[in-house]
């Protein structure tokens, strides 16, 4: 049976269900047989090659703030954009406060999809942290095993 956000090719149709608590399941429809998918999250079809594949699906938005966490507790998995480290030297912040920010702040703006060129989510977190509000605009970017970039600090 295919597994949710692995490539399952298709021969025949799709159709998609949504139940009570928004979940979608997918049904693939394929030589007789009936896949069904469950999907946390709103998913799409890519179609390449004439036929039709699941596509990966995105992080659902309730475990936004949770994933964001859990990666910044890595410090390897945080990339600052030039714009961000302009901005920590320009403030007085320093990457520590940043990294406190990411796993211990709320996210008070967001979180917004992004599908272009790094697909994932924009938030805006903001902690206190050693006498003052430090404030990070950052992206959970999906790619491979997902990573932090942040876009700019406040």
């Amino acid at each position: 049976m295919a597994q949710a956000g692995s490539e399952a090719l298709l021969d025949n149709s799709l159709s998609a269900e949504v139940n009570v608590n928004f979940c979608i399941q997918m049904k693939l429809f394929c030589s007789k047989a009936v896949y069904t998918l469950p999907i946390d999250s709103i998913g799409f079809l890519d179609y390449t090659s004439g036929m039709a594949k699941v596509a990966t699906m995105p992080i659902p938005l309730d475990k936004v703030e949770e994933t964001i966490r859990k990666l910044a507790e890595d410090s390897a998995n945080v990339y600052f954009r030039p714009h961000a480290s302009e901005r920590l030297v320009e403030r007085g912040i320093t990457q520590t406060q940043v990294l406190f920010s990411l796993r211990h702040g709320g996210i008070v703006e967001g979180p917004i999809y992004e599908s272009h060129k790094q697909k994932g989510w924009k938030v805006t977190m903001e902690s206190f942290y050693a006498g003052r509000n430090i404030g990070v605009a950052a992206k959970l970017v999906e790619e491979g095993d997902g990573h932090i970039l942040v876009i700019s600090v406040f």
